[in-house]
């Protein structure tokens, strides 16, 4: 039985993140990941408004499309986020996005009581995608990413940098990377069914 993991796009275009998450994706289904796609530009997604509606449930009370993404969530034990750097860190859609698990951050920190225990066996990877090739501009885009998986108890699998690509082809072109992608897919395929 496949393992089902949730590619999710933060780039409001399919380019370069769209193929290398493809890539990752390809690699992980043969090693026997089923992948579900989900974009964050196609959802509509307010900003959290800390309006303290979680505070004593540990759940989002505003209701829009945030709720497909925590549905998705807990319905895929694995996920990747692709996305490109915009001005030195998240598109802010995606970013957007992330912020709405607020509510599972109070569940955790503040109610004692998580989404998922720790040791459940989650995992989250990052590619990244960015014009210019500054490592700086991929700590600070994947500092909420890693921040989200340690909120849900998912373990950080790490991620892949993939700067110099700008034009909306330009890594759908490069085999290289495409292939890099793919087998970081496949490796994180095979450290998840050994548990790793």
């Amino acid at each position: 039985m496949n393992v089902r993991m949730l590619a999710l796009l933060g780039s409001p275009r399919r380019g370069n993140s769209a193929a290398l998450l493809e890539a990752f994706c390809d690699g992980a289904a043969g090693a026997g990941l089923e992948a579900t796609r989900l974009c964050a530009y196609d959802l509509d997604v307010n900003p959290c408004l800390a309006c303290g509606g979680c505070e004593d449930s540990g759940r989002c009370r505003a209701e829009d499309g945030m709720a497909t993404v925590f549905r998705a969530f807990f319905d895929h034990p694995l996920v990747v986020i692709a996305a490109p750097v915009y001005f030195g860190s998240l598109p802010g859609h995606l970013k957007n996005l992330i912020d709405r698990f607020q509510c599972a951050w109070v569940a955790k920190y503040r109610l004692h009581r998580p989404w998922f225990e720790e040791g459940n066996g989650r995992r989250g990877y990052l590619l990244s995608v960015s014009a210019l090739d500054r490592r700086a501009f991929y700590e600070h885009s994947s500092a909420p990413v890693k921040a989200l998986f340690r909120t849900l108890n998912y373990s950080d699998a790490g991620g892949i940098y993939f700067p110099g690509y700008d034009g909306a082809g330009d890594a759908g072109a490069d085999q290289d990377a495409l292939g890099r992608a793919r087998q970081a897919g496949e490796r994180f395929a095979r450290e998840t069914r050994r548990g790793g």
